[in-house]
């Protein structure tokens, strides 16, 4: 029976797998068994709607709760272990995030509720359950489960422009996938990938922009992307008029001793050349929100002088809009 701690290797394998995790700790999904988005329902609305330009921002609406399921598959090469075949995590997320009115504007109580998943590895299944964690293996559990039930504060202006990150009562994972980052972490980490490839101007079919991100992931430290967007075209998916976007970029590991990375840490995975992402999203006009996106990303992390290939796919779709419990 394989021991995912039983060997070095194993353990290298495991801990870059979470390091590759935390680059889309939030972004959003689509059921098993292999993330993909559907074809629209119609062909792209005529050109005498598509004139005014439209602002594809998050509006978020106190007395509401917005459910969403995070799908997210990882693939490790293990040749550069010296072991054939590849090492499989899939994990699905469920997050809800409750809206409220505040003397700021708005509050958004986030919060991770479930994790359920599978690793596969050496031609065996190991399994993971948050709401049954004796039958799941004892390795997921110390991984994933101080990830499960994390729960933030995100504070918003009436305009839905962020303000500033409340942490809750809930402390500091003290192990596991998140044991390098703290709440506020997190919370930052979840912010930042909401807004992910949406532009701050209003846009409309065939414009395109450039989104840069600078994020420190806890266990691979600072890194950037620059997303060059396209809105492609408007479409009609769930009875709603969407906005597509398709996005594509690619990563660049901060050089130490700059104002955003004052020094690097030997001991974190490095980023090699060639780490790239592509994907689209599809933001909802009538509600206002990103109703599903796909983020694909190949990466090669170096660790102890092994360069690992990771594939990782992360969809997000949201799965649920309904009054919060007190409406």
């Amino acid at each position: 029976m394989l021991r995912l701690s039983a060997s070095a290797h194993h353990r290298v394998s495991i801990g870059l797998i979470s390091a590759c995790l935390l680059l889309h700790d939030a972004a959003w999904a689509q059921p098993t068994p292999a993330p993909s988005i559907p074809p629209a329902e119609s062909s792209p609305a005529p050109a005498s709607q598509l004139s005014a330009p439209q602002s594809l921002r998050w509006h978020w609406q106190p007395g509401r709760t917005y459910t969403l399921e995070t799908d997210t598959e990882t693939a490790l090469s293990l040749e550069p272990l010296g072991e054939a075949g590849e090492q499989l995590l899939h994990l699905v997320q469920t997050t809800t995030i409750q809206v409220e009115k505040h003397p700021s504007g708005k509050v958004l109580d986030v919060h991770f509720t479930a994790i359920h998943g599978t690793l596969r590895a050496q031609s065996q299944t190991f399994y993971y359950d948050s709401a049954d964690a004796a039958a799941s293996h004892p390795a997921l559990v110390e991984m994933l489960t101080p990830s499960v039930g994390i729960s933030f504060r995100l504070i918003y202006s009436a305009d839905d422009r962020f303000v500033r990150i409340e942490q809750s009562d809930t402390p500091s994972p003290s192990g596991g996938l998140l044991a390098l980052a703290n709440v506020r972490d997190i919370a930052e980490l979840f912010r930042r990938s909401l807004e992910m490839g949406l532009p701050r101007p209003a846009v409309r079919p065939e414009d395109t922009w450039t989104s840069d991100e600078t994020i420190t992931f806890p266990q691979t430290g600072p890194m950037k992307i620059a997303l060059h967007c396209t809105y492609t075209a408007e479409t009609q998916r769930a009875g709603h008029p969407q906005a597509r976007v398709a996005f594509e970029g690619k990563f660049q590991r901060l050089a130490a001793n700059t104002a955003a990375s004052p020094t690097t840490n030997p001991a974190l995975p490095q980023l090699q050349d060639g780490s790239q992402m592509t994907g689209q999203l599809f933001f909802d006009l009538d509600r206002r929100v990103v109703s599903q996106s796909l983020f694909q990303t190949e990466l090669t992390l170096e660790k102890d002088g092994l360069k690992l290939p990771i594939r990782q796919t992360v969809a997000t779709r949201l799965t649920d809009l309904k009054p919060n419990p007190s409406h």
